[in-house]
């Protein structure tokens, strides 16, 4: 398999001396002898032989970089050794389209916040009227991407949406919740992201509540009230 469908990750426990060199035979090949147990690590296999001295091993490449070992390649022993290579899975990468990319973009960090607006012309803050209600999406991808932020009432079922123009890795949407009718109920979040390549994600779908109107007023115009509103 590793001629024909290319190199696989293996996992493998690792030792205290797999960083001595006395670990290491004339030919290249790490053999456990003393020290305790660090943790674990993951190389490619992209080969197999044996050395001159009848010792089976595999040749898998490393995360170090070229200066190490035998630029970037070092060998273990085959079969049954405290590796214990043989008792984890091991991986395949699909080299059929090498050139296409297929990744799905990743979203993470997402918060969500909202944030009332009230008419600041108005002499007094009880008499202040509301004027939106924010629902503020950020997120961010590991990728560029553009991002669609849908919401949508469990009761009146209204929908409201907004997305990107841009393909960014850093993503801030609002939706105003005031202006679509969404408010003193349910809903339903759901976030989408596409990449350059069109491969689509999504994160979620959750649910949160949404205050009334009277109480985001309420609430608003007594923050401004105390002069701990937002600008």
């Amino acid at each position: 398999e590793l001629l024909s469908e290319g190199p696989l990750y293996v996992s493998m426990l690792l030792w205290a001396d797999f960083y001595d060199p006395v670990s290491w035979t004339e030919s290249g090949i790490y053999v456990h002898k003393r020290g305790s147990l660090i943790g674990k690590h993951a190389a490619a296999a992209v080969g197999w032989g044996t050395d001159a001295n009848s010792r089976d091993y595999w040749l898998l490449l490393n995360s170090f970089g070229s200066s190490w070992q035998q630029e970037g390649y070092f060998k273990v022993m085959r079969g049954e050794t405290s590796l214990a290579i043989s008792k984890y899975g091991a991986w395949g990468v699909d080299w059929s389209k090498a050139d296409v990319d297929e990744s799905k973009p990743t979203i993470a960090e997402v918060e969500v916040s909202f944030s009332p607006e009230l008419d600041t012309l108005t002499p007094t803050a009880a008499a202040a009227e509301l004027q939106a209600v924010w629902l503020q999406v950020s997120a961010l991808t590991d990728e560029p991407a553009r991002l669609l932020v849908r919401a949508e009432g469990l009761e009146s079922t209204v929908v409201g949406q907004a997305k990107d123009t841009d393909f960014v890795s850093d993503h801030v949407l609002r939706l105003d919740l005031l202006k679509i009718g969404l408010l003193g109920e349910r809903a339903k979040l759901q976030i989408w992201a596409a990449d350059e390549s069109e491969n689509t994600a999504t994160w979620g779908p959750f649910s949160l509540e949404v205050f009334g109107k009277e109480d985001f007023a309420r609430s608003q115009a007594r923050r401004l009230a105390e002069g701990t509103a937002p600008p």
